[in-house]
């Protein structure tokens, strides 16, 4: 598979300060910058509806006492946000970016096959990347569907780390075209130069999340990193801009 290195900065669950994250509001203010692309989550309603969550339930987004998977879409549907918000099918939100590139992470196993439906449904495997901190869920996803594109799966992504320190070389399967990965997590580094230069040398684009400092993203773009996601692109937005 050929490396994609175009730089993108990528509106994380939409990326708005303004509206409920994953909402259409949210989602319509990202597609309407042409500089943005989209990363979002999906879950199943309880009626085989693929919607955009992160959360299982929509407390702590929405406010409301809702299990995702045991809600039917016609009472999804209607829960609104603070400034009408709703929430969004991914049919919608495909329809709406068809050049857009789109990062989706599958939240549980249950909404693997419906959303390899909806994409293969829409042809729009050729601009979106299936990612999860699930390796299994990941693996399943590449064996059910040729086309779909995955992120490395956390397995790949430790060895591609041991392999930069200077251990084996790297078992990495050509179907992840992206690896996505922190800068830092708990204290340790994650990011090196030498693991972005052993994932380009393998054919791997390297996304980080999630940045938000305007400064953060530059050196980290000036150190070869292909694409950023965020949760407040206005700030970052300048630097893409300028390339």
């Amino acid at each position: 598979m050929r490396i994609d290195r175009t730089r993108r900065l990528y509106a994380h669950r939409g990326g708005s300060s303004r509206f409920v994250e994953n909402s259409d509001l949210a989602l319509e203010e990202a597609l309407a910058d042409p500089l943005l692309d989209v990363e979002t989550d999906v879950r199943l309603s309880a009626d085989g509806v693929v919607v955009l969550s992160h959360d299982p339930t929509l407390e702590r987004a929405w406010g409301v006492d809702l299990e995702v998977a045991r809600t039917p879409w016609r009472v999804l549907a209607r829960v609104r946000g603070p400034r009408g918000e709703r929430m969004m099918r991914l049919e919608e939100l495909v329809d709406a970016a068809p050049a857009r590139a789109l990062n989706i992470d599958p939240k549980d196993d249950a909404v693997v096959a419906p959303l390899l439906g909806v994409l293969s449904r829409r042809r729009a495997f050729d601009h979106t990347i299936l990612a999860s901190f699930s390796t299994r869920r990941l693996l399943r996803i590449r064996q059910m569907q040729a086309q779909a594109r995955t992120a490395t799966t956390p397995v790949e992504i430790a060895s591609l780390r041991a392999a930069a320190a200077g251990g084996p070389a790297p078992r990495v399967s050509s179907r992840a075209c992206a690896m996505q990965i922190p800068e830092r997590v708990r204290g340790m580094t994650v990011l090196t130069d030498r693991l972005v230069a052993l994932a380009h040398a393998r054919g791997i684009r390297v996304d980080v999340w999630t940045i938000n400092d305007h400064d953060r993203a530059a050196r980290l773009l000036a150190r070869g990193v292909d694409g950023i996601m965020t949760d407040r692109p206005e700030r970052i937005r300048p630097i893409f801009a300028q390339l």
